[in-house]
Parts: structure tokens; sequence; C-alpha cells
């Protein structure tokens, strides 16, 4: 009687487990920041911030924004493109899963701004029509909730360099990641098998 209660303890822990889900907090303001959630549990995946001795301390020449580095090196507009590319492949990388993510809170604020106010009036038109119809896909692939979106592009003459800011937060229950795991588990051994396969014909 004692290893059958055992047996449903583990079953109801593993089940509890299964139906929990995790979170995934995407900020970007000053620059990109990720962390994840499980419940008490808390990871910093970007940066992931490593204890170094104090004599190897990087210098503020040595740290690297990876928003800023990101600009500097594709132009603002690029920079965006590029971090919605970003989250294009993560998706579909992520197949019938991605269906399943829950989007429980989205805030976009950007100001398009430069130091020529012509530049600025083509940025924002460029900018909207990126942004927009990326949006409308991602509402279409996942579920979103309505009432914690707000999304802001403006442009602004008197600036002389646009603004960004994202919060976002994403919840995916573990059965889901569990099922997504063992798929791509098996693509790669059958992968593997076909290979060898060949390689003995």
């Amino acid at each position: 009687m004692l290893a059958l209660y055992i047996i449903l303890g583990v079953v109801l822990f593993i089940t509890l487990i299964l139906i929990s889900s995790i979170s995934v907090c995407i900020s970007i303001i000053d620059d990109l920041r990720i962390t994840v959630r499980f419940w008490f549990l808390r990871f910093n995946i970007f940066p992931f911030e490593k204890k170094k001795p104090k004599e190897n301390k990087p210098t503020d020449s040595e740290k690297q924004n990876y928003l800023k580095k990101l600009i500097s090196e594709n132009g603002f507009l690029g920079a965006v493109s590029e971090l919605i590319s970003i989250a294009k492949v993560i998706l579909k990388k992520m197949g019938k899963t991605s269906k399943h993510i829950r989007v429980r809170k989205f805030f976009l604020w950007i100001v398009a701004a430069s130091e020529d106010p012509s530049d600025t009036g083509v940025l924002y038109g460029s900018l909207c029509g990126i942004i927009f119809p990326a949006l409308r896909a991602f509402q279409s692939l996942l579920k979103w909730n309505d009432r914690k979106t707000k999304v802001s592009v403006t442009s602004d003459f008197l600036r002389e360099k646009p603004d960004f800011a994202l919060e976002c937060k994403l919840k995916l229950r573990v059965y889901y990641i569990v099922v997504l795991g063992l798929g791509v588990l098996f693509e790669l051994v059958k992968r593997k098998i076909n290979m060898s396969n060949y390689k003995n014909n």
C-alpha cells in the first residue's frame, strides 16, 4: 500500500510539473534582458551574469551593450528588422508548439527621430511598414492577450536619435516543451540511423 501511495505521489508531482507553465520575460530598455521563471525559480538567460574575480572585472570599454552594438552595425531600422527576424526564426523552429505560446503582456514603444526631419519621416514610414505587419502575423499565430497589449510608433522631429522600449511576457506549459524536446530527439535519432544505414550501404 505504501508503494502505491509513493507511485501515486510521483505521478501527481510529474503531472503538476507538466501542467505548470514556464514564463519568459523579455525586456529591452537600455539593453536586451531575458529572464525565465518556473514556480519560485528565476534564471537570467541574457545577459548571463557570471561571478568573476575582482582582479578580472571588465572595464566599461570591455562591456558590450547588445542593443547598441546591433544598432551601430545595422542602423536603427536594421536593428528592429533583425530582432523581428530572430523572433520569426525561433517561432518557425518551434513549429506547432508556437501555437500554444500565450502572450500575457506586450508593450512596445518606438520613437522615430533623426538629425534630418525628412529622414525622420522616412524612418517613421519604414518602421510602421515592418512592425505592424509583423505584429499581426504574431497575433494570428500566438495566443495573444489583447487587453494587455499596447503598441506606440510615433515620430519626433525635435529629437536627434530614435528611441525604443519593449516589455513582453510569454508563457508555455512544460508539457509542450517536453513534446517539442522529444520530437527534436526523435528527429536526431532518425537522422543518425539514416546516416548509419547510408554508410553501411
